[in-house]
């Protein structure tokens, strides 16, 4: 083989290989349809799932930002105070 006939088989292999990495794609995607996979594209939160949580609630501490728990008064890693301090900083403007 010379270098003309590799660089037309390395072209028609890439080629090839394009096409079969589409029909891929396409048959798992209608094979997820088929077996009820939401799709990434279209898939949306359920609304009604949602949770609306209060305006005043923290949920980080402002101090080490850990994730606080539910209530919490005082941070659990830190041990600074919650409740008051970042509400009045959410009223404040802040």
């Amino acid at each position: 083989m010379n270098s003309s006939e590799i660089g037309y088989a390395a072209g028609a292999i890439t080629v090839v290989l394009v096409v079969l990495g589409y029909l891929l794609a396409f048959l798992f995607r209608a094979l997820g349809r088929l077996l009820g996979v939401p799709d990434e594209r279209t898939c949306q939160p359920d609304i009604d799932q949602l949770e609306v949580k209060d305006a005043h609630e923290a949920t980080f501490c402002a101090s080490c930002g850990a994730p606080l728990a539910e209530n919490a008064r005082f941070c659990q890693t830190c041990g600074g105070p919650v409740a008051e301090a970042q509400t009045e900083a959410m009223d404040s403007g802040a």
